[in-house]
């Protein structure tokens, strides 16, 4: 053994040097299959001599011994025959969990951190089960009086809270269990942690905070911890924001500062404070389980603390929702005002120095969203919003505000005064007191000082909107203004557009050109984000004069893409990442200007080729960043015509695809179907393109990493396909065929049943395109050999997977060949079930009508919805609250009003058969809201491929079901009456008023499709030398 933990010991060494690391790591893999080598592992991490053992040594045997448990500690059935890593053994699992604990408990912080990993990934496989001391070996730990013991302890601990983190309350109940125990032992070792306020107690009580937030993050079992002990909690936590940060920490730096432990465990208990406050304080949003929190939260958060962290100010104004909490606040409301909120409003010294040392630095900061999550100003502006919806509160605010507008005012008070303007800008209007004041200061202010982010409410007084407006082109067209001013008149004029409507609109129209052509050069300059939105609002709302300049705008947004994303990879390994989110902004903005232009031919000839080298650049460079515009702005360029050109795009696409994998063909499938549908003969033409496309395809299909919905696109794509290229594609269809069974064949066994549907889809489009016999002779090509018995028997059995239109329009179509075959005696009229035929075509003739009507009312009713959103936004902003007022959401509301019906529903389910509470709980878990309604089923209007057209779906030419159905229905009754009583003599009363129905509406269908055909021949034709009757009678 001895001479093994040597050779072992060898080779770890060996694998820490370039030279002989292969050699070592094959030795290692044989090793690791040998009983106790996981056991030598642990036992080399844990020798502390460094003449027996060094410490390169260590880490490598660490590091193995982690990868080694993630792979062989669980060895799943499935995976074995690929991975070929033979599972651990008890023998040695048993020794690794006695000896993981103390290993952590002893082992330097870089040894410590691997085995966390390790210990992390045996609980979440053996504990309970397998590791039922596990819980008693911690609370043995948490009664030492030992630092170093506690520590390893509170780090599984926390591992532990992390395993059951995201999980439900069903799967939480080891971790409940266990807490019972460990929770009180935590409260009492923080009661005695806090007054030592030293680095080494700072330390355990961070851990402890990560733990209690870990377990009440998105629910609090409260037979875990109790209603009076939460609160007990909740005060430890205040304690904490309140105590001074020691004397040695004010020596330290501002960004040094929030690295040390003692800001971490104020961090810490502040987002806890809030999370609390959110997920179950605020009164009357909260479950019904939590119900009795709020009555305790808010009695816990008196707290007065003047250190300005933007959590507590995010977290008071989350809290002065509560009428509780604005009482306990409103006396120190001005106190807040003056002292706090006005002095973080204000333009920093560090603001002003990097102004002026680099304004492009300064932009980037300060549009920067994630540097708002941690900013105070923005936490400040946040409270001042809440505090001013009170009644009683917004006047003397913007009094106080008008007293630092005078011309005594230092800059830094105009500056913070303008900042708060443009904070209660969307409360000012609410009352003619308060519209009055703005006034007061808008003309004045209406200069070159009022440019810095503070416009906002309605201007009913258009001299000095015109006033106003024109400062801001002035601003942004002067050569020598600074950068950081340009941008906020930019963004000024934005927000005028959408908040002031056609008023701003006739003022800005005559310096369109200019303003567009200026925000370009700003985005290539600054890249904030925040400036291409800008360009996609001025190109909406000037269309008229946007068209004549968008070839100009084209080339400034392509020049602004290659300066951003760069041409070699030392430019984009530098300026990529950095820039993505504005590139991405630049590439959308193209797209609205190909939208804009898309009905003017040579303007579009024009734009295309520069559109066009963009997209070439993406592909070729490989910037997997920007496919997805650069899929958006293909599909846009070639929507209406294809030039040959665009052809090379499509072959880069192909070659992106061969590079991406089959994660890429959901994406890529929108410009390739254009590529099929707008100019198939071009397609067509180049042999190639149609076998790059099946490729495609094939290899989607035969991949089963690739997934049910890039399956389902991949069925798709080869329907379009057959229907597209009808009569030029017949030699495709027998490969096109057997690759669909293969993977229908597939899907039974895996039970993907949208897939098997549009499989299904694919056969009838085949159908569709040739003829009985033909679609016959391919059927029984295939392997294994299949027939149309065996086909139709499948659609019959799939019934209740068929969705949407076109997937119905399908199968109702075979549905009417299938009774045309029996009627022409092509099938024999017995192989098949007539009351099952008739059933089906009256079930999908009911849903195809339902999934019309609701593809209508739902694009009628999208623009409408978000509309009112908006209204109710504002309306909810414009409410003033009384002190005694809780702001309640009524969106919070709701969906708290459905957890209680869902509730009810479950305990009425439990009282009517307590024997099958099981089924009943995991049925309602699966449950939407709409299972509330008495009329819900599982009804699908429109599948997730339904936006990929095909001939059969256009409305002049298309496939009209309808009329099929009445002509072969008239036929059989015709010709085959046997057949017709087959069809009819199952029907019941209901079903037969359901036939007479749908008979009614073919005949009006039939009649709308006459109307067109005449319109379409120029209407009725009339004589006109017929003569007019002398006489008219209306008596009958």
């Amino acid at each position: 053994m001895a001479m093994e933990i040597n050779a072992i010991k060898e080779a770890l060494k060996a694998t820490t040097v370039a030279e002989n690391q292969e050699h070592a790591s094959q030795y290692l893999k044989e090793a690791s299959k040998m009983i106790g080598f996981s056991q030598i592992l642990l036992d080399l991490a844990n020798t502390n001599d460094p003449a027996e053992v060094e410490y390169a040594v260590r880490q490598a045997a660490v590091i193995y011994l982690k990868n080694l448990v993630h792979k062989c500690w669980v060895v799943e059935e499935e995976d074995s025959s690929t991975v070929k890593e033979l599972p651990l053994s008890e023998q040695d699992k048993t020794p690794i969990r006695q000896k993981i604990i103390p290993s952590i408990i002893h082992a330097p912080e870089a040894i410590r951190i691997h085995l966390c990993s390790c210990v992390q990934y045996i609980m979440r496989n053996d504990f309970p089960a397998h590791w039922p001391g596990l819980i008693e070996e911690l609370v043995a730990l948490l009664h030492t009086s030992d630092g170093t013991e506690l520590h390893g302890a509170l780090l599984v601990i926390h591992r532990l809270c992390k395993i059951f983190e995201y999980k439900n309350h069903k799967e939480k109940v080891p971790l409940v269990e266990s807490m019972k125990q460990i929770l009180p032992l935590l409260k009492q070792r923080m009661v005695l942690l806090i007054p030592d306020n030293s680095q080494a107690s700072c330390l355990l009580q961070n851990i402890i905070l990560k733990i209690f937030y870990c377990l009440i993050q998105f629910s609090l079992n409260i037979k875990m911890i109790s209603v009076e002990e939460f609160g007990n909690w909740l005060s430890v936590f205040l304690s904490i924001v309140e105590r001074e940060i020691p004397a040695e920490c004010n020596e330290e730096d501002a960004d040094s500062l929030e690295d040390t432990v003692y800001w971490k465990c104020k961090k810490w208990s502040l987002k806890i404070i809030a999370r609390v406050f959110e997920r179950y304080g605020s009164k009357g949003q909260v479950e019904e389980i939590y119900s009795n929190l709020p009555n305790t939260t808010p009695k816990n958060l008196l707290c007065q603390s003047s250190t300005p962290f933007s959590k507590m100010f995010s977290h008071l104004a989350e809290a002065l929702s509560q009428a509780q909490i604005w009482l306990i606040v409103k006396p120190h409301f001005e106190e807040l005002l003056r002292s706090i909120i006005f002095r973080l409003l204000m333009h920093s010294a560090e603001d002003e120095q990097m102004w002026d040392e680099d304004p492009e630095d300064y932009l980037r900061c300060k549009y920067d969203c994630f540097e708002d999550l941690h900013d105070p100003s923005a936490a400040a502006a946040q409270l001042l919003q809440a505090m001013s919806r009170r009644v009683g509160v917004l006047q003397p605010t913007l009094q106080f505000v008008l007293s630092n507008l005078s011309p005594t005012c230092s800059s830094h008070e105009v500056d913070s005064a303008l900042h708060m303007i443009s904070v209660l800008a969307p409360l000012s209007s609410r009352t003619r007191s308060t519209r009055r004041m703005c006034k007061i200061w808008s003309m004045p202010m209406s200069s070159q000082e009022s440019l810095i982010q503070h416009i906002g409410s309605p201007y009913s007084n258009s001299k000095i909107l015109s006033h106003l407006v024109a400062a801001l082109v002035e601003r942004l067209k002067i050569a020598e203004e600074e950068l950081p001013v340009k941008v906020e008149a930019a963004t000024a004029i934005q927000a005028l557009i959408n908040d002031q409507e056609q008023k701003v609109l006739t003022l800005i129209r005559p310096h369109v050109k200019d303003i567009l052509m200026e925000v370009l050069r700003l985005i290539s300059k600054t890249q904030v984000d925040e400036l291409p939105p800008v360009v996609d609002s001025l190109i909406e709302n000037f269309e008229e004069e946007v068209i004549p300049v968008a070839y100009d705008v084209a080339v400034e947004l392509v020049n602004i893409f290659n300066k951003l994303a760069g041409t070699n990879e030392e430019d984009q390994e530098t300026m990529t990442e950095d820039n993505s989110v504005t590139i991405m902004g630049v590439l959308t903005t193209m797209e609205t200007v190909l939208c804009l232009i898309e009905d003017h031919e040579e303007i579009v000839k024009r734009v295309e080729p520069v559109i066009r080298g963009c997209i070439v650049s993406i592909f070729e460079n490989y910037c997997s960043n920007y496919f997805d515009e650069s899929l958006s702005l293909t599909q846009t360029l070639i929507s209406v015509s294809i030039s040959p050109e665009m052809w090379y795009v499509y072959e880069l696409i192909y070659k992106a695809f061969v590079e991406e994998g089959t994660s890429f063909f959901v994406d890529c499938m929108p410009a390739i179907h254009n590529f099929l549908t707008i100019d198939t003969e071009a397609f067509l033409s180049v042999p190639t393109r149609a076998q790059w496309l099946l490729e495609m395809c094939e290899k989607t299909l035969q991949d089963k990493e690739a997934g049910e919905e890039a399956q389902i696109h991949a069925a798709k794509l080869f329907e379009v396909f057959i229907i597209q290229c009808q009569g030029r594609a017949e030699h495709f269809l027998p490969g096109i065929l057997q690759l669909s069974l293969n993977c229908l064949q597939g899907a039974e066994q895996e039970n993907a049943t949208d897939l098997r549907s549009q499989i299904l889809v694919v056969f009838i489009s085949v159908l569709y395109t040739t003829n009985i016999d033909y679609f016959r002779n391919l059927l029984s090509q295939l392997k294994p050999q299949v027939d149309f018995d065996w086909f139709t028997r499948a659609v019959l059995t799939n019934k209740e997977h068929f969705n949407g239109v076109h997937d119905r329009k399908m199968v109702l179509y075979f549905m009417c060949r299938l009774l045309a075959f029996q009627q022409s005696h092509v099938i024999p009229e017995g192989q098949n079930d007539q009351k099952l035929i008739m059933d089906f075509c009256l079930n999908h003739f009911d849903g195809l009508q339902k999934s019309i009507k609701a593809m209508a009312e739902n694009r009628a009713d999208s623009d409408s919805d978000e509309s009112s959103e908006d209204d109710a936004d504002d309306d909810r902003m414009n409410d003033e609250l009384k002190d005694s007022d809780d702001d309640l959401d009524e969106g919070t509301l709701e969906y708290l009003e459905s957890l209680q019906r869902k509730g009810r529903k479950k305990r009425n389910s439990s009282n009517m058969n307590s024997v099958g509470d099981g089924v009943h709980e995991e049925f309602d878990e699966f449950r939407s809201d709409s299972d509330d309604s008495e009329e819900y089923h599982n009804f699908v209007e429109e599948t997730e491929v339904e936006s990929y057209t095909t001939l059969l779906d256009a409305e002049e030419g298309g496939l009209n079901v309808f009329l099929d159905f009445k002509k072969i229905f008239q036929e059989v009754q015709t010709n085959n009456p046997p057949l017709f009583n087959a069809l009819i003599a199952g029907l019941d009363q209901t079903k037969s008023e359901e036939l007479q129905k749908l008979l009614t509406v073919c005949t009006q269908q039939e009649n709308l499709d006459h109307s067109k055909k005449v319109e379409q021949q120029g209407g009725y034709k009339f004589n006109p030398e017929t003569a007019l009757p002398n006489n008219f009678s209306f008596a009958n």
